[in-house]
């Protein structure tokens, strides 16, 4: 089967996602769900079913916070590289008429 007459080069898609980033038409959109007010809580909330003798409330809670941080980060920067993966393939790809019908059709339905 051809490829669609809307396909990329690596290259070229590759130039595209960077220009996108920079210009902010590409969002990393897992990361911008991050909420760190309600990790914080949910750290502070935890540690109130502990013991901490021996150790500084403020302490502890900021260990855990940056632990939970970092694996939240984690997970999310992720999900934002399989966003921009599939974002690629799409690209290298190209689409049918079809999916691209198919996806003008479920935009335009969010929006009616």
């Amino acid at each position: 089967m051809d490829k669609p007459s809307n396909a990329f080069t690596t290259d070229e898609a590759a130039k595209i996602i960077i220009a996108g980033i920079e210009n902010g038409a590409i969002h990393f959109p897992f990361l911008q769900a991050f909420d760190q007010e309600k990790l914080q809580e949910f750290a502070k909330d935890d540690f109130r079913k502990r013991n901490l003798s021996g150790v500084s409330r403020e302490k502890a809670i900021n260990e855990a916070t940056d632990n939970r941080f970092a694996s939240q980060l984690g997970f999310l920067a992720r999900m934002d590289a399989l966003y921009l993966l599939s974002l690629r393939q799409m690209l290298i790809t190209g689409l049918t008429e079809e999916e691209a019908k198919r996806i003008i059709d479920m935009a335009a339905s969010r929006f009616m």
